[in-house]
């Protein structure tokens, strides 16, 4: 779990009930390790890129394109392949996979840090147009809808913090794309 997940938790959740969701989490970042490997083989390129162009070169945009949609196939798949694995293996107590919303929640959660990952191939843009002020006010956009959707609408059902945490790492990087049309633009 991280942060705002455990700020909102408090004593509201059943301590079995966290388990599966913390479960669920280590899975669907389970990935982690190879996806940070494939983003450091581009994202210093695409630095170099905007430091002496201000774009993207067409090479380090086909290759940036390759590597997202590699780490969003693995990041996507990644975590199901280690749960069926570990439960093949019999190394997954059962209250966890018969948990009626558990595939749901993993998919939920393993595609929230898919996109996520995406917000990371846009830093070095608005890092290079010294705008990493939109990159603070996307983060703090998705919290405060994070933290609204939890208070607003009082759940204490998993699937439903899934969805929350779906929204929330889905706003940083629309939030930038929405704002890099807005420099094209003009507006």
């Amino acid at each position: 779990m991280n942060g705002m997940d455990k700020i909102c938790f408090g004593s509201k959740f059943d301590p079995e009930i966290l388990g599966i969701y913390s479960y669920a989490i280590a899975l669907a970042t389970s990935s982690n390790l190879v996806v940070e490997a494939v983003k450091k083989v581009i994202v210093p390129q695409m630095y170099k890129d905007y430091s002496r162009f201000n774009e993207l070169s067409s090479n380090t945009q086909k290759l940036r394109n390759k590597l997202m949609t590699t780490i969003f196939v693995i990041q996507t798949i990644a975590p199901f392949v280690l749960f069926y694995l570990l439960r093949y293996m019999d190394l997954i107590k059962i209250e966890y996979y018969q948990y009626d919303n558990f595939i749901l929640v993993l998919f939920l959660n393993s595609i929230s840090f898919a996109f996520f990952s995406f917000y990371h191939f846009l830093n070095p843009l608005y890092i290079s147009l010294k705008k990493s002020n939109w990159m603070t006010l996307s983060m703090a956009i998705a919290i405060l809808v994070y933290l609204s959707l939890f208070i607003l609408l009082n759940t204490n059902d998993i699937l439903n913090l899934s969805i929350y945490r779906f929204i929330m790492f889905l706003i940083p990087p629309l939030t930038l794309i929405i704002l890099k049309s807005k420099l094209k633009t003009g507006n």
